[in-house]
């Protein structure tokens, strides 16, 4: 160890370091003080030495001098103390009480302190526990006996601070840290394995059900005294963390007969114990005399011989023993043959058990990699502790695991922030602010580590930037000088910048009120309030206070109290508007509002009524919010509309749609738009497409004219590029009529050079590295944009191209022809130009929005013409090989087939209004549904018992759709159980009756004969029947 001393001035500061093979140890402070430790662990021995010699160069360069200051205490690095046999007796020892500081919640206060030792604004430091050090360095770690009081009464507040519920029904603990490490007292240790011990079920059932956090200190206090309880259960009959567990146990038993509790053969068979091998190895096992160091064997499952294959026992026991007794190359040879056995592979619990006893930092986090950690926050911990700094995002990826609700995200994401800290967390939590479930854990981290932030290099996205202005406005009320003097952090810097403008502006109240705002107010006031399904509150909520939200700037001034108030309450009002018109106050009051402003208003307006529990006598704030908001609301609102009603939320998710139409705002249209053609969730899909329909309705278009002038530009220019830099190099992107990303070098001259690629480059010395990680970013964000936008945009494509949809000239030139995005897709079809005394032509368009005819003249179109996409049908075999030679020759291909299209006409002998020749058998029916919807079919409206009869394929534009009965139903929302599926009749009827339909046999419909049917409408069903039979087969 380097010990070093700075005495300047007021200032008398000690700092020493000390390396052990790959973690590097600090300790800091004000001499006289034990000061602060903290323990970074790096890659590799020669890298934490060259780190270490890095911070003591910085520190010299400070002032520091290397020595202890005359007559201060030396500090010292916390130290393992020697290995030896934990002492057992019966006799009552005294125990520790909790000491380990609790982990900042959301809501603690953040408190300005000195800026830490940060030497580099990523630095990040991991924080293992003693026993996960010395399983590290491969060594033994006795668990010793602790000396203090016991006392049961401080325990109930340090739990509730330092433990977390993951789970509602089991009501399984997490521990962000540790009351102790050590074997304590009798009393001490009968309190915790009282506090753990679950309640068996039933008399002669082998489950246990896990008591709530109350429950479990009602018992615990109540029963500790009597002592341990019934020792005869396993394992699993606590929830302890293992090294509690075992410290307890160690109270009351011998090392032999801990291994024997824990680890009888019959727990082997079930998932869980390999928890326990880590602690095992290092504090149990290495004081067993040579016969007792063996893993009881895993017992043949009598009941399901199946459940656990012999060679999944034999190779598990294998890795067990290795783990538990072997060296590093022991358990490596074990880990390698439990891989390559014709089984399950080892779950993630035995592989973070056979980590834990590997050395090289490098192998643990290989070996890490790649693997299902599973949806255990103490399982995520684990992973950080012994894979280090870039296991981290191996941890944020598994929180999109199919079973990570949201208290295992909770869990896992506090457990992040109290096992690692330091400014090099700051860009993690900020992308977590952007995961629904993440979230609020992930805002509470960034609120309460404000020095953090301050020393961080973080640069937020644009979503990011409000959240993190949110926090920092609420910050800098509490605490002005949270941040310190002088933050390093550059986006901190401008959000401070602009908050303290903010603060600047001029208040306004009723006295200084503009004449527009007090002739708003008056039609306010006169105007009655519309009633509907949602109650218009008479008092303003707590959390809707506004003195609980940002300032509300109109015309560069803040409104007071009152005036707030005032807009607050006429936003509410508009609640039950249908028209999603704002009332006479919200109008006068957006139209001296930006964009920027409503957003900094409406958005936490929105998070204060989710934190507050959404209730339902708050819902006409939730409406307020979208009548105050703009594009940002629409972009904080969409995704949680779209993943509502996987969490039992239909019905907050279709009063989100209508929040998102009361912004006004092309964004919160386009967002309904995408939901309405794309979303796994069909009962919100519905809905979207019915506010987009009455949308449409009151701006006298149709839902296909609406969505024309609604499609997202990516942000590409008016020739579909963008330009991306790396300083000395620049890149073109465009898109592909396929739908991807393509990315060109960008000579000296502009132009593109070099072939065409699906991703940017990787960086080089000579560029800007700044540049370069923000193009990286950039273009990560613009390739998912136009991958998204360009899939519904082709399936649009498709659906015209089905139904025979028709724009006129001028919406397409201007709407379609010159779309940055949907130029690229339709540069390769065929376009149809009909117009009164004009024949019809065939056209494409080209990259400079020309028509161009097969012999590539330009083409005028007539002021009065329409335009569809060309159905095979409708061309000659001629027509179809020119052209196709034509988009040969440019190296055009299409997004969706046309020249080549199969086509249909009647089956032989067609009569009346069955469809003939319906592909016969049974269909499974995810296949059924999922084919047919891919061409555009709809599942039709449940009936009795929510079963559905039919699909239907809508031709809106004709004024017609075909019905196809299926026997013997789809369950809505249990489609994959609904059992094999036959096709009944396919019927052709008119649209707004076939829509309405329960069941084939309904009476009112007006079935038509088949034969009547245009030719293009009987050619796409029988495709998408074929595509269908062609699945039987």
């Amino acid at each position: 160890m380097r010990t070093f001393s700075l005495v300047e001035g007021t200032s008398d500061k000690f700092w020493s370091i000390d390396v052990v093979d790959a973690s590097v140890t600090v300790n800091y402070g004000r001499t006289g003080t034990n000061g602060q430790t903290k323990t970074t662990q790096y890659d590799s021995a020669a890298k934490a030495t060259a780190e270490a010699e890095k911070l003591i160069a910085s520190k010299v360069r400070k002032g520091y001098v290397e020595g202890t200051a005359t007559g201060t205490l030396t500090p010292v690095t916390p130290t393992v103390s020697a290995h030896k046999a934990p002492v057992i007796d019966a006799a009552p020892q005294a125990s520790t009480t909790p000491t380990a500081t609790p982990p900042a919640t959301s809501g603690d206060t953040p408190i300005a302190v000195p800026a830490p030792p940060w030497d580099t604004p990523d630095e990040l430091t991991i924080t293992p526990t003693a026993l996960e050090e010395a399983l590290m360095r491969g060594e033994p770690f006795p668990l010793n006996r602790l000396d203090e009081p016991f006392d049961p009464a401080p325990l109930r507040a340090w739990l509730q601070r330092n433990t977390i519920e993951v789970d509602q029904y089991r009501h399984t603990l997490v521990f962000l840290s540790l009351p102790f490490e050590g074997v304590p007292s009798a009393p001490a240790a009968a309190w915790w394995l009282q506090f753990a011990r679950k309640r068996r079920m039933s008399s002669n059932s082998g489950h246990y059900s896990t008591p709530t956090l109350r429950e479990r200190l009602d018992f615990a206090d109540a029963d500790y005294a009597s002592g341990p309880g019934d020792l005869s259960a396993s394992w699993d009959a606590y929830d302890l963390p293992p090294s509690l567990l075992v410290g307890s146990l160690l109270a009351f038993l011998e090392p032999r007969q801990v291994l024997t509790f824990l680890l009888p053969g019959r727990s082997l068979m079930h998932d869980g114990w390999e928890d326990l091998l880590p602690v095992l190895r290092a504090s149990v096992t290495p004081w067993l005399a040579p016969h007792d160091r063996v893993v009881p064997p895993i017992p043949e499952p009598s009941y399901s011989p199946q459940l656990r294959p012999r060679e999944w026992r034999t190779v598990t026991q294998l890795l067990a023993s290795a783990i538990l007794f072997g060296n590093q190359e022991a358990i490596i040879a074990a880990y390698e043959e439990a891989l390559a056995a014709p089984v399950q592979p080892p779950t993630s619990g035995l592989t973070l058990a056979a980590v834990s006893g590997i050395s090289d930092p490098q192998e643990r986090l290989r070996r890490l990699q790649g693997v299902d950690l599973g949806y255990d926050p103490a399982t995520a911990r684990g992973t950080v502790i012994f894979g280090g700094r870039r296991a981290i995002p191996l941890v944020v990826a598994g929180l999109d695991q199919e079973f990570m609700d949201k208290p295992r995200v909770a869990g896992v994401v506090r457990l992040l922030g109290a096992t690692a800290t330091g400014p090099g967390l700051v860009s993690t939590m900020l992308g977590l602010t952007g995961h629904l479930r993440a979230k609020s854990e992930a805002v509470a981290w960034l609120a309460s580590h404000p020095q953090e932030l301050a020393n961080s290099s973080a640069t937020p996205t644009a979503a990011q930037r409000d959240t993190l202005t949110a926090i920092v406005r609420d910050a800098i009320a509490q605490n002005p000088d949270v941040y310190g003097p002088a933050p390093a952090n550059p986006a901190l810097v401008s959000i401070l910048a602009e908050l303290a403008a903010e603060a600047a502006l001029p208040t306004l109240d009723a006295d200084a009120a503009p004449a527009w705002f007090r002739e708003a107010l008056a039609r306010e006031e006169a105007l009655p309030v519309e009633e509907g399904g949602l109650k218009i509150p008479t008092k303003t909520p707590t959390w809707a206070q506004p003195s609980a939200l940002p300032p509300l700037v109109v015309a560069g001034a803040r409104l007071d109290a009152a005036l707030t108030t005032a807009v607050l309450a006429s936003a509410a009002r508009g609640a039950n508007v249908t028209t999603r018109t704002p009332r006479p106050l919200v109008a006068a009051v957006r139209d001296h509002m930006t964009g920027k402003d409503r957003d900094a208003f409406a958005v936490p307006l929105l998070q204060a009524y989710l934190t507050s529990g959404a209730k339902p006598a708050d819902r006409a704030y939730f409406v307020a919010a979208g009548y105050l908001g703009a594009e940002g609301l629409a972009f904080a609102l969409a995704p949680l509309v779209r993943e509502w009603p996987g969490q039992s939320q239909h019905q907050r998710a279709v009063l989100g749609l209508e929040v998102l139409a009361a912004t006004g705002t092309t964004a919160a249209l386009q967002a309904i738009s995408g939901i309405a053609n794309k979303s796994k969730f069909k009962g919100v899909q519905k809905a979207a497409q019915e506010a987009l329909a009455k949308l449409a309705a009151l701006q006298g278009l149709t839902v296909d004219q609406l969505e024309d002038r609604v499609v997202p530009d990516a942000d590409l220019d008016a020739h579909g590029v963008r330009v991306l830099t790396y300083g000395p190099r620049s890149f073109r992107v465009s898109l592909s009529p396929q739908g991807k990303a393509v990315v060109r070098d960008l000579g000296p001259d502009g132009r593109p050079t070099g072939k065409p690629r699906t991703a940017l480059p990787a960086p080089n010395s000579r560029d800007d590295a700044d540049a370069a990680a923000l193009a990286k970013a950039e273009f990560a964000v613009l390739r998912k944009q136009l991958t998204e936008v360009s899939k519904i945009q082709t399936a649009r494509l498709e659906k015209a191209l089905v139904t025979g949809r028709t724009w006129s000239a001028e919406e397409h030139r201007t709407l379609v022809a010159q779309h940055p995005v949907l130029n690229a897709l339709i540069r390769p079809l065929v376009w149809q130009v009909s117009s009164a005394g004009h024949p019809r032509a065939l056209v494409r368009v080209s990259e400079d929005h020309e028509y161009l005819d097969v012999a590539e003249d330009t083409v005028t179109l007539p002021d009065d013409a329409t335009l569809a996409l060309a159905h095979p049908l409708n061309l000659s075999e001629a027509e179809r090989d020119a052209w196709r030679a034509h988009l040969v020759d440019f190296d055009l291909v299409a997004p969706l087939d046309q020249l080549d299209r199969p086509v249909f006409g009647l089956p032989a002998g067609q009569t009346g209004i069955t469809l003939a020749g319906l592909p016969t058998g049974l269909f499974n029916p995810g296949t059924l549904v999922s084919t047919l919807e891919r061409h555009g079919w709809r599942r039709g409206t449940p009936a009795d018992a929510g079963v559905v009869h039919y699909l239907w394929l809508p031709f809106e534009s004709l004024g017609l759709a075909v019905a196809l009965g299926i026997d013997d139903g789809l369950w809505t929302g249990m489609i994959l159980e609904s059992g094999d599926q036959k096709l009944d009749r396919a019927l052709l009827g008119p649209f707004k009756q076939v829509e309405s339909l329960l069941y084939l046999d309904d009476r009112g419909v007006d079935w038509q004969p088949w034969e009547s049917a245009p030719p293009v409408l009987v050619s796409e069903v029988r495709r998408s029947l074929a595509a269908l039979e062609e699945k039987m087969a």
